[in-house]
């Protein structure tokens, strides 16, 4: 039987493995979210879309879901090949720019706030021009947590002779 054992990378700063959790809690939280009501998420996101995307909103719920899930071994800070740890690296700043390109649609035909449909049917997420700070946030943390991780990886280890 093969055994699948998760390996983590030895993180030096504690802050680099805080701020990767942190984003991983977030992300956690809208997947599980968003997989409760899967049934009504389409609907709801579909609201958010353009009306010229209203028709693929099962096809956006989908890969939304499935972004969030694949983007957590990088987050986490996973031993992974290089190819899976990059295509986890890309899902994580996928799903922020989804964040951010919400609130960018839903900015210019703002008339109240309407749930973006990124909580699923239980959290009540508006979109708005709110949404697209909160993306750029997500963002900005992304690129934070990726410069340290890049950094401890190509550290030293104290005490180590060089």
């Amino acid at each position: 039987m093969l055994r699948v054992i998760a390996k983590y990378a030895k993180r030096k700063n504690i802050m680099t493995n805080e701020l990767g959790a942190m984003i991983a809690i977030l992300y956690i939280i809208l997947a599980v979210l968003q997989l409760v009501t899967f049934e009504k998420m389409a609907g709801l996101i579909a609201v958010a879309l353009p009306l010229g995307m209203a028709e693929q909103a099962k096809i956006v719920a989908s890969v939304l879901v499935v972004s969030e899930v694949f983007a957590l071994p990088f987050l986490l800070g996973m031993q992974l090949s290089l190819a899976m740890r990059v295509l986890s690296a890309v899902l994580a700043y996928m799903v922020a720019m989804y964040i951010m390109l919400v609130g960018i649609m839903s900015a210019p035909s703002f008339t109240g706030y309407v749930n973006s449909g990124l909580g699923g049917g239980y959290a009540y997420v508006p979109n708005g021009p709110w949404l697209f700070w909160f993306g750029l946030g997500v963002i900005c943390l992304l690129v934070w947590y990726t410069v340290r991780s890049i950094q401890d990886e190509q550290r030293p280890a104290r005490g180590a002779k060089s």
